[in-house]
């Protein structure tokens, strides 16, 4: 089983954006493409995607990564939280504020945190990246021109699907064996079902819709459609140009899928 966590992910040399959502129990492969995933997307708080469900709980740990040449044993020491703090997520406002040591000690490399919320473990994991500063900034996709838009009814059972589980359906968990998410929360479940099916009698309509429809709207309804429909190559090309989408939601949705995918399959992760 895999329960799902939401959080945001922050980057104070950026001007971009991202909300994330990633798995609590993934397996080393899906780690590594999580990780992956923390990098290259470097994104500054996004508050206003955590407001219809405040979090808050003691940090139960804070994983340091990067390529940097750091010692990160003594970057532990001087960080602004520490393991047994208490965290809310939309009020931690000082979280891309290093100390006075930090900043000494990580000079002009830059540096993102992303907290993320276990709710099997009832709290946060922090996990902070430092890279150095000649990092490449990233470019996202330009935004699409075409006309390729989904029916209706399924942008609306998708919309309906993702509020749910803001509201609560995400402490349900999820069954994910199948290589999807598919929710323990009844209601949001019987969404996930419908979906399911459309995507499997209309794979090729959703791919279309996910890389050329100029509706941000209708290609965040296709990101996550898309995790629904059969594997093959053009449903992972398909999701990997999508987490370059220039909409932080179309890029969230992707990287929630192919996040399942890969706690199925560290191949996906490699």
């Amino acid at each position: 089983m895999t329960d799902w966590a939401f959080g945001t992910l922050n980057e104070s040399a950026s001007d971009q954006s991202e909300f994330t959502i990633v798995a609590s129990d993934a397996t080393a492969g899906a780690a590594i493409y999580i990780r992956i995933v923390l990098r290259f997307l470097p994104p500054i708080l996004a508050a206003s995607h955590c407001a219809a469900q405040p979090l808050r709980g003691p940090i139960v740990a804070i994983d340091y990564y990067g390529a940097a040449s750091i010692d990160f044993t003594r970057l532990r020491a001087v960080y602004l939280f520490q393991t047994g703090d208490i965290f809310e997520l939309g009020k931690a406002t000082d979280i891309d504020r290093p100390t006075d040591e930090f900043q000494k000690l990580i000079d002009k490399c830059r540096h993102s945190v992303a907290p993320v919320f276990i709710p099997d473990l009832n709290g946060f994991v922090l996990y902070v990246d430092v890279e150095p500063p000649d990092t490449s900034p990233v470019n996202w996709n330009p935004e699409p021109t075409g006309t390729d838009k989904l029916p209706e009814r399924v942008v609306v059972l998708c919309e309906h699907a993702i509020g749910r589980m803001l509201s609560g359906a995400i402490f349900a968990g999820d069954e994910t064996t199948n290589g999807y998410s598919l929710s323990k929360d009844p209601v949001m479940r019987e969404d996930e079902l419908k979906l399911i099916q459309y995507a499997r009698g209309h794979a090729n309509r959703v791919y279309s819709v996910l890389t050329r429809s100029s509706s941000s709207r209708h290609r965040i309804a296709a990101a996550w459609t898309a995790g629904y429909a059969p594997k093959g190559t053009e449903q992972l090309k398909a999701r990997l140009q999508s987490v370059m989408d220039p909409d932080p939601t179309v890029r969230n949705n992707a990287m929630r899928v192919l996040a399942v995918v890969a706690s199925n399959d560290a191949k996906i992760a490699r």
